[in-house]
């Protein structure tokens, strides 16, 4: 599907370190300060027509390319892209119902050498080069925001790496990677909180009373907050404990 270059696909060894280490340089407990404002609920409260798949697709984009959903949801390209890559996951079907599921792992690897490429591969390498294009774009001109792949594309210039073609190909897969993993997780985690909250009124109760005492009914909770809202915090733990989006453990 011309997902091999995908960080989480990629065989331990030099490029994984590498692809790793592009992530590190952002996505660390400091580093990852600087994309608290795109996380406020405040956008899902306010607008009507965004649905948690939306809201949690533009908290991934905004973090990954720096972009801002300010148009409707069907008419936004980046909510489209992050469509046709969760419906590309959803067509494979659920784990051995695929063919390659069949068959050992060598095998596998000799058949998929032979058969021809998934008509969806264009579609990915579309979807991927899309936002790296925009924001080199926008970085020329001097408009890009600030964002986990202009970031890391001003270290490549620092560096004098600007053109070095596999250092780039490596930002544009890992951006993806961010874009569309940040999506889905979130959702997930989403339902789940309000599956919760529909099963366990009295923790709802609860969690809304400590939010009404300690930052009252005049604004939203901020990261601010956070350490002032215990409870609310068991809250989302017992969600991540409970429902966890990828339980790989």
């Amino acid at each position: 599907m011309g997902w091999i270059d995908v960080f989480p696909f990629t065989p331990y060894g030099k490029s994984f370190q590498e692809s790793r280490k592009v992530f590190q340089r952002q996505v660390t407990r400091q580093g990852s300060a600087m994309f608290q404002g795109a996380q406020i609920l405040s956008g899902l409260l306010m607008t009507t027509f965004w649905l948690y798949h939306s809201f949690a697709a533009s908290v991934a984009m905004e973090i990954a390319y720096g972009h801002q959903v300010s148009d409707r949801e069907d008419n936004d390209p980046y909510l489209r892209i992050a469509d046709q890559m969760n419906d590309m996951v959803a067509g494979l079907g659920p784990q051995g119902s695929n063919p390659v599921d069949l068959f050992p792992q060598r095998e596998v690897l000799v058949l998929l050498r032979l058969t021809p490429s998934d008509p969806q591969v264009p579609i990915f390498n579309s979807a991927m080069r899309y936002g790296f294009d925009e924001v080199r774009q926008q970085m020329a001109f001097g408009t890009a925001k600030p964002s986990f792949l202009s970031r890391n594309l001003e270290v490549l210039n620092t560096e004098g790496k600007g053109d070095n073609e596999e250092d780039l190909r490596r930002l544009m897969t890992t951006s993806m990677t961010l874009y569309i993993a940040g999506g889905e997780t979130t959702t997930g985690s989403l339902h789940a909180l309000i599956l919760a909250l529909l099963l366990n009124p009295e923790a709802q109760k609860k969690a809304q009373e400590e939010i009404d005492a300690v930052v009252g009914p005049s604004k939203l909770p901020n990261f601010s907050d956070r350490d002032s809202l215990p409870y609310v915090q068991c809250v989302v733990n017992e969600i991540l404990r409970w429902h966890p989006v990828l339980p790989l453990g």
